[in-house]
């Protein structure tokens, strides 16, 4: 199909971060079975994205979290909202390592440890100050439909 003119239009991602993501999402339970309500340990997705998908996680309130690298971060304020209503919004990975680079890494996991009893006044403020940015959660792809980016180059090419 991939090699045809009129091909379907398909979603990648690097083989190699494809899966440590698929990784990541296959150990996460038992992660957060032994981290308990100590942090969050959220799921990887993908959403589309222009010429390749787009992984992400979603951060709620700042909470205690393994932060593993995504392409974004959706962030959602609710407690740290600046108003009364549930807030969204979607943050570049460069943005946010900024703040999450401050954290340590995990040996075992190989992901940020952000792990505190009280938000720290740095991550609340940058939490707070972000601009609500749209997300459209239809754009969200099963991740067994995010194909490898150097497997359909090389077939693409041949074609």
């Amino acid at each position: 199909m991939l090699s045809q003119v009129n091909r379907p239009a398909t979603q990648v991602y690097p083989t190699a971060e494809l899966e440590r993501i698929w990784r990541w999402n296959l150990n996460r339970a038992a992660l957060q079975n032994r981290m308990g309500e100590m942090l969050f340990v959220p799921k990887i997705m993908f959403f589309e994205g222009n010429t390749q998908a787009r992984s992400a996680v979603v951060w709620p309130d700042a909470c205690p979290i393994f932060m593993p690298k995504t392409d974004i971060v959706i962030v959602l304020r609710d407690e740290l909202s600046n108003s009364t209503d549930r807030e969204i919004t979607v943050v570049d990975w460069p943005e946010i390592k900024s703040v999450v680079q401050t954290f340590p890494v995990d040996d075992e996991t190989d992901h940020y440890c952000l792990d505190y009893d009280m938000t720290p006044v740095f991550v609340d403020r940058f939490i707070r100050t972000l601009p609500i940015v749209p997300h459209n959660p239809d754009s969200g792809l099963a991740n067994d439909s995010v194909l490898n980016a150097e497997m359909v180059n090389e077939i693409t090419s041949a074609g």
